[in-house]
């Protein structure tokens, strides 16, 4: 509520008291006063959050997260992504000049799920992010101009590395803001995640691949076997489960074999001689793809391939 205007002198004293409406202002006769103006104002438009500014007619925005961590994605970009058309996403008030919030929500939170923004040359306090309940807190009274300003740094990523990603889709994220009287609408940040699985036969020893010798006394792991983190890995940041990993010799050689244990799994392992290919089919758990990947062995049963060395794709 704002006063717009009081007037008063005090030339007469009138004996009684009247009261006079008229549209939205009030007039008030007092013993000692001549006049009373007041009109008051009040706000009834709330603010208006568009994150993709004129670009679609709507108010949401929608973009595509891939995990930059990961080796596959080196100097791909990606890793963090704008949630919002950063040169055209808008906030707008037709009452009030100034925002005293805004929220960030992520819709069921992932593991490993991550907002950020830059409040840099603003008067918004330092963006606070609770990775428990997924929001992102923008606090503080500041202009609309520097509230859009930072609004338009909001990134999300995902920091799992265990996970590599949110094993979801997408990522869904509202906004809202709050210029001290009015919440204004929930614009909503779809974020699809391409993320595509990713296997690593070497673990934490850098890289992707890895390196073995065989000598003619026997089977060869081709993985490294190790029952810990540092151990080879398949992981997906989209899904849980996996359908299907193949394994292929070049050259091809007709003595060459791999095998694989799928023990306390649903995956069946099938070697073709003839083409060089072991397949492991058959829905099942990132986990189970993982155990069975670390006993993949390699063996010629002829003596040796007739090359100085295979590799297995």
């Amino acid at each position: 509520m704002r006063i717009i205007g009081i007037q008063s002198s005090a030339r007469t004293k009138p004996r009684q008291r009247s009261h006079v409406q008229r549209a939205s202002t009030k007039r008030w006769f007092h013993p000692k006063l001549e006049l009373l103006e007041c009109r008051c104002l009040l706000s009834i438009n709330a603010p208006v959050v568009d994150l993709d500014g004129s670009l679609s007619g709507g108010m949401d925005f929608s973009s595509s997260w891939i995990n930059s961590m990961l080796p596959y994605a080196s100097g791909s970009g990606g890793g963090n992504v704008f949630i919002t058309a950063v040169s055209n996403a808008t906030v707008t008030d037709a009452d009030i000049a100034t925002l005293t919030s805004m929220t960030v929500s992520i819709v069921g939170v992932h593991p490993g799920d991550w907002l950020s923004a830059s409040n840099a040359g603003t008067s918004i306090a330092a963006p606070s992010y609770n990775n428990t309940t997924g929001v992102l807190t923008l606090s503080g009274s500041d202009t609309l101009a520097n509230y859009q300003t930072v609004l338009r740094t909001v990134k999300y990523t995902n920091i799992s590395t265990t996970l590599g990603g949110p094993i979801a889709t997408s990522v869904t994220a509202n906004v809202q803001a709050n210029d001290g009287l009015h919440l204004s609408n929930s614009a909503v940040a779809t974020i699809a995640v391409s993320v595509p699985p990713i296997v690593d036969l070497n673990g934490n020893a850098g890289g992707l691949d890895f390196t073995s010798v065989w000598r003619n006394t026997g089977v060869v792991g081709i993985t490294d076997p190790t029952i810990s983190v540092a151990g080879a890995s398949v992981i997906d940041g989209r899904n849980a489960n996996l359908t299907q990993i193949t394994a292929t010799i070049v050259p091809f050689n007709a003595n060459n074999v791999l095998a694989a244990t799928t023990t306390g799994t649903s995956i069946v392992a099938t070697y073709v001689p003839g083409t060089g290919v072991l397949t492991l089919a058959g829905t099942d758990t990132t986990a189970h793809y993982q155990q069975v990947l670390r006993t993949i062995t390699y063996n010629n049963t002829g003596g040796g391939p007739g090359v100085g060395s295979v590799a297995v794709n």
